[in-house]
Formats: C-alpha cells, structure tokens, sequence
C-alpha cells in the first residue's frame, strides 16, 4: 500500500482546517489486477477484503492489497459482495443472474440461478452457523427474495415485490434493509414482517439514482439517495421487551449539494462519498444553465451561446458531516480518470467493526432526536479496531483512516497549533514519550523565539513533567538567554529532583543584578538545603554584599536566613536588629537570643519600644540593667556628638521609660541608676505638684 496522502487527497475545507482523515493507495497486487480489469464493487471483513470486478471474478485480498485467493464466479460484471460474521463465506451475484456463495476455507460452493440480473445480494450474519444458510437477493425482476435450506433443499421465498427494481439490500442481526424505485424498507427476519420503511426523497433527479445503505449494528440505519441524508433509529413498540415488534424512525435528516454516493459511521460523525458533476475543471459546480439531467447523465450541455460543452466531472470528495449538519471535513480525492467517472461508477466500502461501533454510537436524548456532540475525541476507536474506508474507483482504490493522535499532532505542529496539539498528548494515553517531548520542545521553542520567556517557563511544569534531563537542558538554555527569573518559580524540587549543579547555576545567576535579590530571598526559603551547597552559597552571598550596590535589603535578609540554615542564628540576629525587622522579636525568644543582644540591645528598642521593653522586663535576670543602659546611653551619645538634640531627647526617654518599667518590676533591679531617674521624674511630674510628688516618693525612700 503506497502513501497517497499527499498526491490523492486535498480538502475543500480551508488550510487551516485540520484534516480527519490520511489516504494511501491499495497497491501490491491490486494495482495489477485493476490494469487488467476494472473494480465494480468491494466488501470488507474484519479478516479480508472482496473485490468483485467486470469480468465476473472475484478476488479475496488482505489489507495490504496483496491476493489471497480467487474465484471465476460470473460471465458478467460481479454486481454485490457480502461476508458472512464470521468471515467463512462469501457471497456475489452478477447480471448474468447468478448468485454464489463460496466457504473461503472449504470447496463448498453453492450455485443459484435467476431469470433477471441480481443486482443486490446479503448473507444472513450467522450463515455459516446455521444450517437454513439464508441469503436475499434483489435485482431488475424486482424482487426480494429470501433462499433458505430446508428437508428438501434450498427455496426461494419473496418477500416483497411490485416497487421495482431491488439495487441495494443489506443485512445486521434480523433486520435486513433493502431500497427499490419507491422507498427503502426495513425487515425483521425473526417476526417475518416489514417494520417500517424511508421514502425516496422527492427531488425528480432522485429517480433513478441509486441509494446507499449501512447499517451501524442493528439499532441505526444510514441511508444515502440522491442528495439526501437520513439515519434512521430501529425502536421497539412501547416495550423495552426483546420479543416486542420494532419501528423505524428518521433522527436526522439533511440535504447536500453533491450526489451522495456512499456513507458510512465516522465514530459519532457520518463520512459521506460524494460525486460532484460539472463542466470543466475550472468551475468547481456545474453552472445555472447546466441541467441536472445533462450533469446526471455524463452527456452534453448547451451554455448560454446554446454552444454545446463537454461535461468533466470533478474529482469525488469524502465528507465528514455532524448530526447537527455541519461540514467538518472534505477530502477532494485525486482519483486516475475522474474526470470522465459518473456517480454509479464509486463506491464507498468500510471497515467499521462492532467494538468500534458500540464505542461510537451517536448520542440520542429521549425523544429519539440526534443531540449535537461536537468535536469527538481524538481517538474515538478501540485498539487494533481502526476503522477504514476504501474509495472504490474502476482503476483505484484509495484508502482512508482516522487521523490518530500521532497524525493529529504531527499536522498541528506543523501549523503551529501547539496548544491543541499539547491538549492531544495529554489526552491521548497510546503516544509515545518521543512524541510528547517533540510536543513539548517545539511548543518552548516558539514561544522562546517570540519572547515569551515567562509563558514558556509557565508552561514547562505541563510540558516537561518529570523528565529530568529536559528540565535541566532548559535550564541551562534560559542561563544563556539570562532569562532564569522567568522559570525560578516554576522549577521542580522533586518529582523529578535536577542535579545540584542546575540549581546552584540558578541561585548563583541572581547574585549578579539587584532586581533579582527578592527572587533569590524566595528560593532560599522556599527551596530543601540538599538541593545546594549551603556554605558555598553563603560566602558567595557575602562577597556580593561587600561589594558596591550589593548591600541590598534582600541580600541581607538572604544572608539571615542561610545564617539560619546553618545555626548561626547570633548572625542572623545581627542582620534583622540592622534591617530593623518587627519579626526580630519572635526570632529572638525562639532561638533564646536576648542574652546575646548586649550593646545591640538599644536596636531592639529602636524597632519596636514597647514590645522591646517587655522583652527586657520579662528576663531581666537575663539581660541586666548593667547591659542595656550603658547601650542606650551610647546611643544618646552618639546623637549628641552628631548634634541631633532631639534624638537624644528620644534616647533619654527611653531611658527613663525602661528603668521605670525595672523599677515597677524590681526595685532593685537598676539600683545602680536610681540617680538617673531624679530629674527625669521632676520633668514629667512637675506640673502636678509644686514640692511634694507622691509618686516620687516610694523611688526617694528607697
């Protein structure tokens, strides 16, 4: 089977629009065949393929193409073929009125002969496990007849009669559907009655086109006539009772502008054939002034000049169709020969197996009406069940499959839809891992060449997920394009863990600028200790705080904390009573550093007087008077020499307010400094009494 995507198929649907299905010829031994003769119809079994041909044989083929197996059955062209379930017999008929059916592994052959050419031909599904051996025929006499094995050998039983002629008949379960010149009727072979029927659609052209049947189990029937669409659902009478008599009922129904020539399931979707007559290859649809019975007919038409044209059909098209009526592909097939094809000359056979069928079945509400489904998954068919669609042609047979999820992501890529192609990988389980990364590096790669570093580091948690080595190549690509505080806050610190060396190269990359200390504050906190060497860290951090512009207040606050890390909490202490943070007093009395404070003790003050001064209250013991004054009384001083006379009226005061709190804690506590407190308490209660204050007094007595 030679790949004939590219040379065989274009879409009528925009550039844009992604194509549902890919072409290849059916070669090897087929192409030689059909130089020699030309296809008239094929089946299609879940175990081979049937190809009937004009000159009256029929040829048993394998998926590839290549010929298992022959029979000379007909003097005329082979008009039908049908497989039993089972795939052990086949049956043909011909117009040279003769109907067989051959055991594909046996020499069992049965002959039948009729007066008129069969036109149609379907094998009961269970064959060949009973041994009635039904089969029902249809052809010019207008007949449908029903041979079965009894006592006394095989008898025709007509069944229905007087519509006409009988092209069509195809059997699912016990039902059996068949169309004549009037409608299509259904048969229930178990009740022996008709159950319902489907009248031709009431175009004039219709008349004499031929119809095209399929049926999706036993439960939904697709019919194609002329420019018409109808799927009709089989239901039981008011009954959910097995045995209960059934009734056909239309659940879609739409016109098309083309001659319908086959149809098929497309999962929850319908693949339609279609053959589109017109005047020359320049105009893609036959003008006004061409009649439709010139373009049914393949002769001649008179333009507006009355001048006579040739008609040259356009190449067929294999649509997909919504049950809500929406073209959602069209495939414009490069057949050999196409111009000069008429309608009866394709045909449109599948492959389209029970699992993948239940799989797929069309969604319904209670009313029985179709319910739009939209876009259906992408891989809508069961493992090793892909449905196949073969374009029967006299010279050709093309060959459609689903698009799977390798070929949807291949065609998205190419058209840079990468979020649709990244929604496929994660939806579809049976892509490879090569696949997924060919997702991920050309979706970053874009987005890299727009500049859009941080929706490219966004995405590469969803991208990448826990393949390491990628992980650390991006990494390492971002370092170059100096572009790492876009992906620090999306790099992982497990599942997967990168080497140590990825992440040091990231916290090392923040030293350099300023406007990236804050970024590297969050990973020093956020990030385990294990995934970097902490004192190598440390005295990088350290180097760049020594050097000019590098004292930031994160960098210090970085420096603090890897202190932390380390148990140096005296340092870290350090940097916090200089940053002046409120969140140095709960750093304090969890780590016990108040004994450690001694001149700093004034910073503590400086932060947060009150809370510092209940800190100093509640472990007295621990920090003595003889530790925090001289402090404070260095930083009063500090300010005189520096002439701020109101900083040190500030330093004054906190003198007085903390040896005032020691006083009402420990009267002895800062005996040492009574004295001090002297003036300060005249100043603050003079303007209460002139002599005597007794407040003072208890501090005098003592």
């Amino acid at each position: 089977m030679s790949d004939a995507s590219a040379a065989s198929s274009t879409s009528s649907i925009p550039d844009d629009e992604e194509p549902r299905l890919k072409y290849q010829r059916l070669e090897a031994d087929t192409g030689d065949l059909l130089l020699e003769t030309e296809a008239a119809c094929l089946c299609v079994s879940d175990k081979m393929l049937a190809l009937g041909t004009r000159d009256g044989t029929v040829h048993l083929l394998d998926y590839d193409g290549n010929e298992v197996k022959r029979f000379q059955a007909h003097k005329g062209p082979v008009n039908d073929l049908c497989f039993d379930e089972t795939a052990e017999f086949v049956g043909s008929c011909s117009d040279d009125g003769g109907a067989m059916v051959h055991s594909l592994y046996t020499d069992e052959v049965s002959k039948f002969k009729y007066s008129r050419p069969v036109k149609s031909m379907a094998l009961d599904p269970r064959y060949g496990s009973r041994k009635t051996r039904e089969f029902m025929t249809g052809g010019l006499a207008g007949q449908v007849v029903l041979n079965s094995r009894g006592w006394l050998g095989a008898k025709d039983n007509i069944i229905h009669t007087g519509e006409g002629p009988v092209p069509i008949i195809r059997w699912a379960g016990t039902l059996v559907a068949w169309a004549n010149k009037v409608c299509v009727r259904v048969y229930d072979t178990a009740a022996h009655t008709r159950i319902g029927k489907l009248d031709r659609p009431k175009s004039s052209n219709a008349e004499g086109t031929s119809c095209q049947l399929f049926w999706d189990g036993e439960q939904i029937l697709y019919m194609g006539w002329h420019q018409t669409i109808k799927v009709a659902r089989m239901r039981r009478k008011g009954t959910a009772d097995v045995d209960a008599l059934r009734t056909v009922e239309v659940v879609v129904s739409f016109q098309l502008d083309s001659l319908v020539v086959g149809l098929a399931p497309f999962g929850a979707d319908i693949a339609v054939l279609v053959h589109n007559p017109a005047l020359d290859g320049s105009s893609p649809r036959r003008p006004n002034n061409l009649t439709a019975a010139a373009a049914l007919s393949g002769g001649t038409a008179s333009d507006a000049t009355g001048v006579s044209t040739e008609l040259q059909h356009e190449r067929p098209e294999l649509k997909i169709f919504t049950w809500a009526r929406e073209e959602v592909a069209a495939d414009a097939l490069s057949i050999t020969g196409y111009e000069e094809y008429e309608a009866s000359e394709y045909a449109l056979a599948t492959c389209y197996l029970p699992r993948t069928r239940a799989s797929s079945q069309v969604r319904m509400n209670g009313s029985g009406a179709a319910t739009p489904t939209g876009r259906q998954a992408t891989k809508w068919w069961a493992d090793g069940e892909e449905p196949i669609y073969y374009v029967v042609s006299p010279k050709e047979i093309i060959v459609g499959r689903p698009r799977d999820g390798g070929d949807r992501v291949t065609w998205l890529l190419e058209h840079s839809r990468y979020e649709q192609a990244l929604d496929i990988i994660e939806s579809d389980v049976t892509l490879t891992q090569a696949t997924r990364e060919q997702v991920a590096g050309q979706y970053l790669e874009f987005l890299v060449s727009q500049d859009r570093f941080e929706e490219a580091a966004a995405l590469m948690p969803r991208l990448l997920k826990d393949n390491a080595a990628v992980w650390e190549r991006w990494v390492y690509m971002f370092a170059q394009m100096r572009q790492l505080p876009a992906m620090a806050p999306h790099i992982p610190i497990e599942h997967p863990t990168l080497r140590q060396t990825a992440y040091e190269m990231m916290l090392h990359a923040f030293l350099l600028n300023r406007a990236d200390h804050s970024i590297l504050l969050a990973l020093v906190k956020d990030w385990p200790t294990h995934l970097y060497s902490v004192t190598t860290l440390t005295e990088a951090v350290l180097h760049r705080i020594r050097a000019p512009g590098g004292d930031t207040e994160a960098l210090l606050q970085v420096a603090a904390q890897l202190y932390q890390i380390q148990g140096r909490y005296d340092l870290a202490l350090a940097i916090y009573l200089r940053q002046q943070q409120p969140a140095v007093f709960d750093f304090i009395q969890e780590h016990h550093l108040l004994p450690v404070l001694h001149e700093r003790v004034a910073q503590l003050l400086s932060i947060d007087e009150e809370r510092a001064t209940q800190l100093l209250m509640d472990q007295y013991d621990e920090v003595p008077a003889s530790t925090v004054v001289p402090s404070i009384q260095a930083e009063q001083q500090r300010a005189k020499d520096a002439g701020d006379s109101s900083e040190a009226e500030m330093w004054r005061h906190k003198l007085h307010h903390y040896l005032d709190q020691l006083f009402q804690k420990d009267q002895t506590a800062g005996a040492d400094y009574h004295v001090l407190q002297v003036c300060p308490y005249c100043r603050q209660y003079k303007h209460r009494y002139a002599f005597c204050i007794p407040e003072y007094l208890p501090y005098l007595q003592k």
